[in-house]
């Protein structure tokens, strides 16, 4: 029911961004395992949509999505965000990088535009970036 009542409060225009993330996020998945990175920020775009929403709310909710059925990695779900914001005319940075901890190594991939994070960077730093 909780789900339910989250989907309410949701405008159309973000209901369409959550339908097109439920059907972009296994489509990243795959590609992830498939393509270079470099290769899958250039993914074309057929159909652009009008910017009815916000950047970093397209980013938010994709992000949201993939956490919720907890079966995709942060990878896709900043590629597939990415995606999305590039089908509405942004143009986001994919990054990658890494923590700096001395007990262990953890990477972490993020989505950034104009300069700030939109998905969570957990404080990583970055060592690749999309153009």
């Amino acid at each position: 029911m909780l789900v339910f009542s989250r989907w309410r409060r949701l405008s159309w225009a973000e209901r369409r961004v959550v339908v097109e993330a439920l059907l972009v996020l296994p489509w990243a998945k795959m590609a992830v395992h498939v393509v270079r990175v470099d290769r899958l920020v250039r993914a074309g775009v057929r159909r652009p949509v009008q910017a009815d929403v916000s950047g970093a709310r397209v980013a938010d909710l994709v992000c949201r999505v993939a956490a919720h059925t907890r079966a995709f990695t942060c990878l896709d779900a900043a590629v597939a965000a990415s995606w999305v914001m590039r089908r509405r005319g942004w143009t986001p940075v994919l990054c990658l990088g890494t923590a700096v901890k001395p007990d262990r190594f953890t990477a972490h991939a993020w989505v950034e535009l104009d300069g700030r994070a939109v998905t969570p960077d957990d404080e990583h730093i970055p060592i690749w970036r999309s153009r």
